[in-house]
């Protein structure tokens, strides 16, 4: 199919991302800072699960 997507792949990476977040948000000092990379961190994993959720439902649809 062309433009397929894989879902799983992308939310692996997004959580891979919040994962690197949360590890430089550890090394911040700056409670500020560090607040910001936790949002990016959630940010992504909220990407992660969305992005999960639609390969889901284009499975269900496409069954």
């Amino acid at each position: 199919m062309a433009g397929a997507r894989d879902h799983a792949a992308i939310a692996k990476r997004y959580r891979d991302q919040a994962e690197e977040f949360r590890a430089k948000a550890s090394l911040m000092g700056d409670a500020s800072t560090r607040a910001q990379y936790d949002n990016m961190a959630d940010a992504y994993d909220k990407l992660a699960h969305n992005e999960e959720v639609v390969g889901r439902n284009l499975d269900r649809a496409a069954e």
